[in-house]
């Protein structure tokens, strides 16, 4: 078989499958290799693009969205709150969201177990690990207390 874009001869294991064929081979006119080349410039190209206009950023849109949807949030509810916390992380302070997607809402989980909440129990903007932090703690102040006094035995501080 010929693959149309190295044009070179490869036998029928080599070539890429194609699904909407009875015989996932007979029409296949692209090899593995030059597939998996295409497929990954193709990727490069679209965080290019993304990057370049954020007004096309997906993920910003999925996460305004969100903020609605799961906390009863609006962006500019979203805003003031963060103004108030001097745009910074409402625990630690750190000042960047230490993560790809963003900053994340905090809720208080004895009030909403899960998203959506409803609304009235989200406390504050927090980056990811203070989050992650917080939900692995169970928000128990009493095992976030010993976990730091257990720290401090090994930090000497």
């Amino acid at each position: 078989m010929k693959c149309y874009n190295c044009t070179l001869d490869k036998p029928k294991e080599q070539m890429h499958p194609d699904n909407r064929q009875k015989d996932v081979f007979e029409g296949s006119t692209i090899c593995e290799k030059c597939f998996q080349e295409k497929q990954r410039e193709r990727k490069r190209l679209d965080k290019l693009k993304y990057r370049r206009d954020p007004s096309k950023n997906i993920t910003l849109k999925y996460r305004k969205w969100s903020w609605t949807k799961k906390y009863k949030l609006s962006e500019k509810e979203f805003e003031d709150m963060f103004a108030k916390q001097d745009y910074c992380c409402a625990a630690c302070g750190s000042k960047t969201s230490r993560w790809a997607k963003g900053w994340c809402i905090d809720h208080d989980h004895s009030c909403c177990l899960s998203t959506p909440t409803c609304g009235k129990c989200t406390r504050g903007i927090l980056c990811m690990p203070c989050n992650m932090a917080a939900g692995v703690m169970k928000d128990s102040i009493k095992d976030l207390e010993s976990l730091i006094l257990y720290l401090k035995q090994f930090n000497n501080q």
